[in-house]
């Protein structure tokens, strides 16, 4: 597995309703071989940089987009509270302003609830959908539940993964966590998960505390086309901490003929 060894960090100016954003995003350098091309949206007060280790796995031969939503790394803040429509909808807008008509959707977290909502009102943009670590857990769904269930992963991350939020949280401020939280807690992600066509691939890591394995069964049941891995020791930021594990998965889930995704593991 090779490591992709740069990434281009670059704006892109998007309107969304009534609002405006600069966004800011990754792209690899490599040439692309014509693949459809691969798509990151981090988590909930984070940014493109918890995202990299694992994109910097895709095979060759494909674009690879790392992007901060607004509040974001450094994308800035907006200039209300969003809803997850909204968030949504801007990642849409910013998928049309780069002409990526069709592209394999990646989220972690809250990233993965804004694909979801993207993939519900945008079934034609995918080719595929990752879901890693995938927020919220109906049974804990309220914020003090997901407080201690994230200060309980804190305790198993890497102290690389732990510095790097820390200054990602700090950016996006007490404001923008709760306001994107709050957005998360209203969600009904089970809700839509039905309705998604696209093959999809669910990723747990097993020591994940705000994903436990009955809800990431759950939501590898619901969708129509999807397989559960569950990659051994992982923490929620799976994606940051098995790097290799996860582009493994990806790499396997991205060799396979659309709509046949393989049986569970």
């Amino acid at each position: 597995m090779v490591e992709r060894a740069e990434f281009e960090s670059g704006y892109t100016d998007v309107e969304s309703g009534s609002l405006g954003f600069r966004i800011h995003s990754l792209r690899s350098q490599e040439e692309s071989a014509g693949g459809v091309p691969v798509v990151f949206v981090p988590g909930l007060g984070a940014s493109c940089r918890t995202m990299l280790p694992t994109a910097r796995l895709v095979p060759a031969g494909r674009d690879v987009h790392v992007v901060d939503l607004p509040g974001q790394g450094d994308t800035a803040a907006p200039s209300r509270p969003l809803g997850l429509a909204e968030y949504a909808a801007v990642a849409a807008a910013w998928l049309d302003a780069l002409r990526l008509e069709r592209a394999v959707l990646v989220g972690h977290s809250f990233g993965s609830q804004v694909l979801v909502e993207l993939a519900a009102g945008r079934p034609a943009v995918l080719e595929g959908l990752v879901l890693v670590s995938p927020t919220v857990d109906p049974q804990a769904r309220t914020i003090a539940s997901q407080a201690g269930r994230l200060l309980l992963d804190a305790t198993r991350e890497p102290p690389g993964l732990l510095r790097l939020l820390l200054h990602d949280y700090s950016t996006t401020g007490l404001r923008g966590m709760g306001d994107q939280a709050r957005a998360a807690i209203r969600d009904r992600v089970e809700d839509k998960l039905p309705s998604i066509e696209a093959p999809t691939l669910v990723v747990r890591g097993a020591r994940d505390p705000l994903v436990p394995e009955r809800w990431a069964e759950q939501v590898a049941s619901l969708l129509p086309h999807a397989r559960l891995v569950v990659v051994p020791h992982g923490t929620h930021a799976v994606q940051y901490q098995a790097p290799v594990a996860v582009a493994q998965a990806l790499e396997e889930f991205l060799a396979e003929p659309a709509g046949s995704p393989s049986p569970a593991t």
